[in-house]
Order: structure tokens, then C-alpha cells, then sequence
């Protein structure tokens, strides 16, 4: 997966990513007693991608990838029918409005406490 990235989108979401999600819901899953839930907002340039498809592309790849039958074209094929939006610079409340696994790069992050 993370060969399709960066040969579609020139950026390693998988390897350099910060995962979440626009959805209070979701991220309310994942929390636990000692943690908190968090705004996050780049600082300076970014890169954001999410699919318009697939809620969770780990989940996805658990459930239809993890056989070791899987052939890396299978994988290959079905990436590019997920729908995946790439935007630098844009697209973060395309983002977060979509409900789904957001990948966001960036260099600096500022983030403030959800109450």
C-alpha cells in the first residue's frame, strides 16, 4: 500500500501520516480513561488524503487483503477503486466532513482539547 501512495500521490500516507478522522463518533472509539479527544489543524504545508470509499483502509485490508492468496495486483486494482482524494494545501473540511480515515502529513501541528 504505501508503494500505490507514493507512486499516486508522491507523498507515504501510510508511513508518515497522522490518522483521524472528522467524525466525534469514530475518534470517541478509540478513546480510552486516560486519554482525551483532540482538534488537530496542520501548521504550514500539508498534505491530506482520504477515500471517498472505504471508512477505514486497515479495516479494509483486514477484511479483503490479508489472505495470503491476496495478489499484490488484486491489491493494486482494488486501491484504485477506492476513491482516494489527494489535495496539498486543501480539502480539510472535505476531509473531515467525509466521516472517514483521513491521512494528514505535515511538519508541525497545532491541536486544542475537545471538551
Amino acid at each position: 500500500m504505501i508503494e500505490w501512495f507514493v507512486e499516486h500521490f508522491r507523498v507515504d500516507y501510510r508511513g508518515r501520516s497522522l490518522f483521524c478522522t472528522g467524525d466525534a463518533s469514530i475518534a470517541a472509539g478509540y478513546k480510552t480513561p486516560s486519554s482525551t479527544l483532540i482538534s488537530i489543524e496542520p501548521l504550514g504545508d500539508y498534505s491530506v488524503c482520504f477515500s471517498t470509499k472505504c471508512k477505514d483502509l486497515f479495516e479494509h485490508y483486514q477484511f479483503y487483503w490479508s489472505a495470503a492468496t491476496t495478489s499484490l495486483e488484486t491489491i493494486r486494482t482494488d486501491m484504485a477503486s477506492l476513491g482516494f482524494v489527494h489535495q496539498h494545501n486543501g480539502g480539510l473540511d472535505e476531509a473531515a466532513m467525509s466521516g472517514h480515515e483521513v491521512m494528514l502529513v505535515a511538519e508541525r501541528f497545532r491541536y486544542s482539547v475537545v471538551a
